[in-house]
């Protein structure tokens, strides 16, 4: 029953969230360029979202109280 609980928590959890996104943000100008025949324009666009997300992304939460 733990491990379940673990597996629904890291689905609901912000790290998913953000690998989520930054996932569609880098596939999804792939696959638009491509089927108007920019596939190299698409891998460029989607290289540049791969390089802002992952640099926009947040550290490790605070714990209020830890600091």
């Amino acid at each position: 029953m733990k491990q379940t609980q673990e597996i629904k928590s890291f689905f609901y959890s912000q790290y998913f969230a953000d690998g989520l996104r930054i996932t569609i943000g880098c596939i999804v100008p792939v696959l638009i360029f491509a089927t108007i025949g920019q596939f190299t324009n698409g891998t460029i666009v989607s290289l540049g979202a791969l390089l802002v997300g992952l640099s926009d992304t947040p550290g490790a939460l605070a714990i209020e109280g830890k600091e």
